[in-house]
């Protein structure tokens, strides 16, 4: 995105990225475990993704905060 008007390709990535997160978030289709959150690989997932849909906003997205 170069200025604040979306193009159509950003559109339809944007509504993908969109269903593809809620997807990933879903308990019903994701909580493998019975635990109440979604399986690690589907947590993240739903971070790539909505890097990804930040970065079509024009965010800057840094890489994970190694805590120790």
């Amino acid at each position: 995105m170069t200025d604040n008007v979306l193009n159509k390709e950003e559109i339809k990535k944007l509504n993908k990225l969109g269903k593809d997160i809620r997807i990933s978030l879903n308990l019903k289709l994701t909580d493998l475990n019975g635990i109440g959150i979604p399986s690690r690989t589907n947590r993240y997932q739903a971070i790539d993704d909505m890097k990804e849909y930040l970065k079509i906003h024009g965010y800057i997205i840094n890489h994970k905060y190694d805590k120790k």
